[in-house]
């Protein structure tokens, strides 16, 4: 005859185990609390930042607010990100504030990774393609460019390289370059030439200036 404790324990067990595989509160990488995403927006937001942490381990938050008082804009951020996927994450993350008109981007850099890929290159164009959004109120526009921006970057550094503008554009400024080189070469000829041409010129004025005075004293 089995106790009441062995009838019990197969439901304890089953409830620690659900205990402990639920967090204290759910990963949350996109947090509108000012609404100024719709639903449709934040749905598709979460999916492409929780597709971006399983692929690569880097955890990218969006963070909206309607204000945060005297707080800055970093300390705010830095605290809901450790709140929000823990401190010692690889990730990053944007910051939007309703009121002001503000936004802030940093990230968390556990392993070195974020630190390497932002090179000033990198950052400009994150900084670039995240404002321009967002100074057209386009806030769901802005979180979009913030999240494919990273996630360029991080592909990227999984080839063992990073964001530069230079390299990207290699072909164009290369091109822009002969043409430049053409133009200067031709203007260059071009003086050159005009500069013989002047002195041609005068030579054949001074000599028949000479044949003038000759035939003057020969009449004489």
């Amino acid at each position: 005859m089995r106790s009441g404790f062995g009838r019990l324990w197969p439901g304890f067990l089953a409830l620690a185990l659900v205990l402990f595989a639920v967090p204290a509160h759910a990963l949350e990488r996109v947090v509108d609390n000012a609404g100024l995403l719709t639903d449709r927006e934040r749905g598709n937001l979460s999916r492409l930042a929780d597709a971006i942490a399983a692929g690569h381990g880097f955890d990218l938050v969006i963070i909206t607010e309607k204000n945060i008082g005297n707080r800055s804009l970093e300390a705010h951020a830095r605290d809901f990100f450790s709140y929000s996927v823990g401190g010692n994450r690889d990730g990053a993350v944007l910051l939007v504030v309703a009121e002001t008109g503000a936004h802030w981007l940093g990230w968390s850099d556990a392993t070195g990774r974020a630190n390497r890929m932002m090179t000033p290159f990198a950052r400009n164009r994150l900084e670039t393609t995240t404002a321009r959004a967002l100074g057209r109120g386009n806030h769901g526009g802005a979180s979009r460019a913030f999240l494919q921006t990273w996630e360029r970057f991080l592909r990227l550094d999984a080839r063992g390289r990073s964001y530069n503008f230079l390299r990207r554009h290699n072909l164009a400024l290369v091109a822009v370059g002969w043409v430049l080189a053409l133009m200067i070469g031709f203007f260059i000829v071009r003086l050159w030439k005009h500069g013989m041409t002047a002195k041609e010129v005068s030579a054949r004025a001074a000599l028949e200036a000479l044949e003038a005075l000759d035939a003057r004293r020969n009449s004489g």
